[in-house]
């Protein structure tokens, strides 16, 4: 996903008062209701959703080869229903974290997209919330229909086989 003129537009500028904005969403069966927010003081409408307002601070998805993209999400000044939900949740089914980085002035357009991570660690205090996400992993993937032989796949049995 490339981004936008207008994303491009406000990263080389040198002041922008169009700002980048965080829209996270946590989902969990035992939720009535999806889990958002939004780095904005206001609450936001997106695409029909809307997002509440609250303060986080995020690290994007590392690239590591040895194992699944990890990230994490630090909630600041929870509140206690906010809390109050997330104790809720249960530990053996975790939570399935989606974010989103728009422009404050359109924010129905998304400029990057983090979907379907895992919650697969996180602390509470009275204040905040910190979880590390855990990314899909191509490493961890089945792929059952896919067969290597040598009529299929010659190269990979090119040093194998002395006699082709």
């Amino acid at each position: 996903m490339s981004l936008t003129p207008a994303a491009w537009r406000a990263i080389l500028a040198q002041e922008s008062g169009d700002p980048f904005l965080w829209l996270v969403e946590i989902t969990h069966p035992k939720l009535a209701d999806p889990l958002r927010l939004t780095s904005n003081v206001e609450p936001i409408h997106s695409r029909g959703r809307l997002f509440h307002p609250g303060r986080m601070a995020a690290r994007l998805f590392d690239q590591l080869e040895d194992r699944a993209p990890r990230a994490s999400l630090t909630l600041e000044d929870v509140t206690h229903d906010l809390r109050a939900d997330l104790l809720e949740l249960s530990p053996t089914n975790a939570p399935r974290v989606s974010a989103e980085i728009v422009l404050g002035s359109d924010p129905n357009v998304t400029q990057r997209a983090f979907r379907n991570a895992r919650l697969v660690q996180a602390s509470l205090d009275l204040v905040a919330v910190e979880g590390e996400l855990a990314g899909p992993s191509a490493l961890s993937r089945a792929v059952p229909w896919q067969r290597f032989t040598p009529d299929i796949a010659p190269g990979v049995f090119r040093y194998t086989n002395a006699g082709r």
